[in-house]
């Protein structure tokens, strides 16, 4: 997980990610967390807003086919941007939808070392007492076990050399090639 949670925040942090929410001229997601429950209880957390919290969760896989890694992504934005039941702000309201766009933009076929690229699995609304915002979903192929999603396959090989530590290689023996190793405690 160490590996694509900081791949993610190296994409929200770079010019190009940057350059599709100027793009788009909405500002910047400002915190990248892990969802740990801020949007129900905002008065335990700092939040620094727009901000995106990210769960997951990862299904094991078989010996044929990898652990399934999906990630949901919270995406916040300032209370009363055009989402609350009286606002009739549309012009906030589609700053809002620009905001999920770009998160998809930088999130679409993201990928680390250890995962597939990131597949859109849908999104959906949340409300809690303080925050209307969305949620959405990617999947992909993570190898948990190894950490690269590139398993090296084990290859036949000769060994050439040991060093031996604690015994004594007699060099007396009768029979050169199969020599004989006496050890000690």
């Amino acid at each position: 997980m160490e590996t694509i949670y900081q791949k993610i925040v190296d994409t929200f942090e770079s010019d190009k990610a940057k350059a599709v929410f100027a793009a788009m001229e909405i500002q910047e997601i400002r915190q990248i967390d892990i969802h740990m429950g801020q949007p129900d209880n905002p008065q335990e957390w700092e939040m620094f807003l727009p901000a995106m919290f990210i769960a997951w969760s990862v299904t094991p896989g078989t010996t044929e086919s990898p652990d399934i890694l999906t990630m949901e992504f919270h995406i916040l934005q300032e209370p009363g941007a055009g989402t609350e039941s009286f606002s009739d702000r549309i012009t906030e309201g589609l700053k809002y939808v620009k905001l999920l766009k770009a998160v998809k933009k930088c999130l679409n076929q993201l990928s680390a070392d250890n995962t597939s690229p990131f597949k859109y699995a849908g999104e959906r609304p949340a409300v809690t007492e303080f925050y209307r915002y969305h949620i959405l979903s990617y999947n992909c192929a993570i190898d948990s076990f190894t950490e690269t999603i590139n398993r090296p396959e084990l290859t036949t090989s000769t060994v050439e050399a040991i060093d031996i530590t604690g015994g004594i290689l007699r060099t007396h023996v009768d029979d050169p090639e199969t020599p004989e190793i006496e050890t000690y405690k």
